[in-house]
């Protein structure tokens, strides 16, 4: 292989097989960790995908993020004034909900510069000397209203402003982890800086004292993996996200086996890396006798190891980032684009977040052709249901020689080829991000 840097979860795609999604977006997120939500939260969804298909993503990174909220101050069941003013971290909280509405609207770089700066605020009311008063002046007022007639109003006010204190500090650190977490995942999938994404799930770890998060470990594992770090530190970092995730189904936290099944298979494949083949293969063989989607995961990491097996481990990089992968298909398809004016085409578009990346890219007057029906599947697969991925029929709003073609593509493919004129044009470049079968043989045969 000319390249050697490789991602292994978009290699297990590319030969059909589930979607192994990457470093972070395996997890379903909350503010503390898998399931646990010590606060009130709204549920909203976050994609992160790596590709963003409507038709489904046969080349993305998925995550499905629990969207916090914060928690709904008790003064606001106590207080009856309508003059109270309302809480300073609202400047916070809205850079924080606008980042995820970027993540979600397929706008990776936007939302990168949101979560910064709501995580800078976040931590400026941290540093706060004053946090007390910056966060719930309106608990005391209430509180000592409450309690003016049995002359301990002082005294429990105090005693309240210490514990909401206490209690927000705790939700303002998980708020700030959790965003940190999805800065990691955005300067590595779409920045291409794992370096930066190592240096910000290790800080997320480090916030949540309470209740740690797997997915900041099993971040750290993989970036430190494409930063080619030390292997035995990641297998170190893969096994703490594996005890943290068996702690949670002890304590009846709720979370999806699937959590630990990525986790256990990114571990398996550092360890065998290291030459503990032995205990990496304990852990294949039961994932390879669970459900199909690691059954086909360990199968296709055979096909990687075999292909790559002349390549030297510290020169093999399986956690590139979607951006990384599109940059080394283009950058060979280099010579068609220049000499042949060869087609690039995404075939799968939804919101837009992989064909951004490639508009980045490429030279501006470069043409971009995605295709999608924009109504999400047409058909449900394994959890998904019909219409997933769907934007009501709405396109990206991506300027630039960007064209879509709306349908299935088994019409829409035919229609576009038959619309050009002129000298041969060459595919020079498609990112096929279609999970099912019979969408994906309408591509290859159309």
């Amino acid at each position: 292989m000319k390249n050697p840097s490789l991602n292994l979860q978009h290699l297990c795609l590319l030969l059909g097989s589930q979607a192994l999604h990457s470093s972070t977006s395996a997890f379903s997120f909350s503010p503390n960790g898998f399931g646990s939500a010590p606060f009130n939260v709204q549920q909203n969804q976050v994609s992160s995908n790596g590709s963003n298909n409507a038709n489904n993503s046969a080349f993305a990174d998925t995550a499905t993020a629990t969207t916090p909220q914060h928690p709904p101050p008790p003064q606001q069941q106590q207080a009856t004034t309508s003059t109270l003013a309302p809480l300073p971290t609202a400047e916070a909280d809205r850079a924080f909900r606008y980042a995820t509405s970027l993540e979600t609207g397929g706008l990776p770089r936007s939302a990168h510069a949101a979560y910064h700066e709501a995580a800078t605020l976040f931590q400026c009311f941290l540093d706060s000397t004053d946090f007390a008063h910056v966060t719930d002046v309106r608990d005391d007022i209430a509180d000592a209203t409450s309690t003016s007639s049995n002359g301990n109003a002082n005294a429990n006010a105090n005693a309240n402003a210490n514990t909401n204190t206490a209690n927000n500090h705790t939700a303002l650190k998980s708020y700030l982890a959790y965003s940190c977490q999805r800065l990691a995942f955005l300067s590595h999938d779409a920045l291409s800086d794992p370096k930066a994404a190592l240096r910000l799930y290790k800080e997320a770890a480090v916030l949540d004292t309470i209740k740690p998060s797997a997915e900041a470990y099993d971040g750290i594992g993989t970036t430190i993996e494409a930063c080619f770090g030390e292997l035995e530190e990641a297998v170190a970092a893969y096994e703490t996200a594996l005890r943290i995730l068996e702690k949670d189904g002890h304590e009846g936290y709720p979370y999806e086996d699937d959590n630990s099944g990525f986790v256990k298979f990114h571990l398996s494949v550092a360890l065998e890396r290291l030459g503990r083949v032995e205990e990496a293969e304990e852990i294949m063989e039961g994932l390879r006798r669970s459900e199909s989607k690691y059954a086909c995961l360990v199968d296709s990491w055979g096909y990687i190891r075999w292909h790559t097996r002349r390549i030297e481990t510290n020169e093999l990089n399986l956690y590139l980032g979607t951006r990384d992968m599109m940059r080394i298909g283009l950058d060979a398809a280099s010579d068609m684009l220049q000499d042949q004016r060869g087609l690039v085409c995404e075939f799968g578009v939804a919101k837009g977040r992989s064909m951004r990346m490639m508009q980045e890219l490429l030279p501006l007057e470069t043409q971009l052709h995605g295709f999608d029906t924009f109504f999400g599947l047409p058909q449900s697969w394994n959890s998904l249901p019909a219409g997933a991925f769907s934007t009501n029929g709405d396109i990206p709003n991506i300027e630039g020689e960007v064209y879509f073609h709306r349908g299935l593509f088994r019409d829409s493919i035919p229609a576009f080829l038959g619309s050009l004129e002129g000298e041969y044009q060459p595919l020079a470049f498609a990112n096929i991000d279609a999970l099912l079968y019979g969408s994906t043989l309408d591509i290859l045969e159309s």
